[in-house]
Parts: structure tokens; sequence; C-alpha cells
């Protein structure tokens, strides 16, 4: 009942702040692994009340999936348990798997709020894992749903190939007025992702997106495939 009603606020609240165009603006954060409940619930706090001392005039929304806390998060044995993801449960790879419809549940009743007419520009802010959760639900979603606005990817632990196209990161390039990616080289996170979780990740296009960016590489042949 208190989701409910929560949920029920979000047209109000919207409302109150749109935009020139008569257009509401609202953010959607989506936090990577080794969150808790309460640490996605600050992160997304802090994320608003950052944007808001920037000027921005919209809603900071998070969504939240169970990707463990940091004192095992970075296990191997958490993280998946195949490639792609089969399970909907378990490894935090299969929790996002598992997470896939909720997420593109809410994003279609957000889809369906109307402010002055209007629907709300929505916008995604993703960090780490989360993008993986970005990237897996924009894979399945569903065809002719309406553009979102802006897709904001922070130190990616995806792979450095996924914008490419063809890959599985069309999804996210075709669904959203644009995409923008914050990466660098020294980030240890993701160095540690790209070691030990390795055998997870697409070995014909090794490093993540958020270590060097959006990275072209050639289509793998046949013979290496096998």
């Amino acid at each position: 009942m208190q989701a409910a009603y929560y949920w029920n606020q979000i047209p109000e609240t919207v409302s109150s702040h749109y935009d020139g165009t008569g257009h509401a603006n609202l953010v959607l954060y989506i936090h990577g692994l080794g969150n808790t409940y309460s640490d996605a619930l600050t992160a997304a706090a802090n994320l608003g009340t950052t944007l808001q001392a920037a000027g921005y005039g919209g809603l900071v929304m998070g969504f939240s999936w169970p990707s463990y806390s940091e004192l095992v998060a970075a296990l191997t044995s958490y993280y998946a348990t195949t490639r792609p993801p089969q399970a909907t449960s378990g490894t935090i790879r299969d929790n996002i798997n598992g997470s896939v419809g909720s997420f593109l549940a809410m994003l279609a009743q957000l889809q369906a709020i109307k402010i002055n007419n209007n629907p709300i520009n929505i916008s995604v802010i993703t960090h780490s894992e989360g993008n993986f959760m970005l990237m897996w639900g924009m894979a399945q979603y569903p065809k002719n749903s309406p553009p979102m606005t802006h897709s904001f990817m922070l130190a990616a632990d995806i792979s450095a190939a996924m914008l490419q196209g063809g890959q599985t990161g069309k999804g996210i390039t075709g669904n959203f007025q644009d995409v923008n990616v914050y990466f660098s080289g020294c980030d240890p996170d993701l160095t540690y992702s790209d070691y030990e979780f390795f055998v997870y990740h697409d070995q014909s296009y090794p490093t993540r997106l958020g270590l060097i960016g959006p990275f072209g590489y050639p289509l793998p042949t046949l013979g290496l495939l096998m």
C-alpha cells in the first residue's frame, strides 16, 4: 500500500516541474552490483539532490534490482552462471534477467502518464552493472514503444563493443534520442571485472565500455568463433 501511495503521487509531483514546451522531465537511476535496497535509496536521493543543485527541475526515481551487498558481490560465484543469463534468480546476472519484466512494466506505467496532455521526457542514468540491466532490458523493449530522451551510461560494465551496430546494445542506441558514455581507464572496479569475470563476458570483444569507451571491433569470423 505504501508503494502504491508513492506511485500515485508521481503525476502530481512531476506536473509541478515541466519545461517551456509543456513536457515534464523524469530521470530514472539504475544502480550497479553490491547495492542493498537502502543503498539504492540513498544513491537515488543523493543523485536527485545533486541534479537539483545543478538546476534540474524534474523528478528523480530509482529502479532497484537484487544485486547483493558489497561483501559478496565481488565473488565470482555470485556474479553469473551462464552467458547469456538463463535463470531468473540466483546470481547477479540471473537476478537482472529476472528483473526485466518489472523494469519494462515500470517504464510502460511511466510512459502512460500525461502532463499537459504530453508524455513525460524520460532519461536514464546507469552505473556499473546497472548498464547491463538497461542493456538486457532494452533488448526486450517492445517494438513500437515510445523512444526515451537521454541515456547516461556511467562506468558501464558491459563489453566496449555493445553499442556497435548489430550488438545487444542496439536496444539502447535505437530507443534513446541520444546516448552518453562516461569512461575512465583508471576505474579499479571495472579492471577487476574485466579479469575476474572474464569468462562471463563476450570474449570476442574484450574489455569494458566503462574502461575504454565505445569501440568498434571487426566482426569475428566463423573460425574464431569455433
